[in-house]
């Protein structure tokens, strides 16, 4: 399935979404639910149907690009976004990897279903359904409208990924000993 076949829809600010559903836009039914419809009323086709859409697992050499332009784009990414998300039960790491922990484990989890065909990943695993692990970032707020996100770090770059966006990973990251930074000894591999 080609993008052009699909009808991609992407979550909208609260003037965004008065402007659409002016113009005859099927928006959600809720503040807090991600968009689940487009314009026509059908479903919103399956996250991974996008995703394996548009990334195709090919393997293609460029002769000028490499792969470390896309590690520095992730580098960039991790220096000006970091959205908190909920914790678990135990304080622990919010894990949404079955199907209904929606209902079981926490509202903030929102599995994506394995689409029948992927090319990586089963529809079934163990006997179950497959989902794929995503949990929503927590609310910037709770009364004025559709859900944002909060941004944890500065939209600058900072070095912040490197030395830490709070004086408290600042702090854990330096040795406090001739400027240098702590590191891991690898044994022989890190002399």
């Amino acid at each position: 399935m080609g993008l052009d076949q699909l009808t991609v829809g992407f979550r909208r600010r609260s003037t965004q979404e008065k402007i659409m559903k002016q113009n005859g836009a099927v928006v959600s039914s809720s503040m807090d639910e991600p968009r689940a419809r487009a314009r026509n009323g059908r479903l919103l086709p399956n996250a991974r149907l996008i995703s394996n859409a548009v990334h195709l697992d090919l393997p293609y050499d460029h002769k000028k690009y490499s792969l470390m332009i896309m590690q520095f784009g992730q580098l960039l990414d991790h220096e000006v976004t970091h959205s908190p998300t909920e914790r678990g039960p135990n304080d622990e790491i919010l894990n949404c990897t079955r199907c209904d922990s929606p209902t079981t484990l926490s509202v903030h989890c929102m599995p994506l279903p394995v689409p029948e065909g992927d090319p990586h990943f089963p529809t079934h695993f163990n006997g179950e359904r497959r989902c794929l692990p995503f949990a929503r970032s927590l609310l910037g707020q709770l009364n004025l409208g559709y859900r944002n996100q909060l941004n944890q770090l500065t939209a600058f770059l900072d070095g912040s990924v490197i030395y830490g966006a709070t004086k408290c990973e600042a702090n854990h990251l330096r040795m406090f000993r001739g400027g240098l930074m702590n590191f891991t000894n690898l044994g022989h591999h890190n002399p």
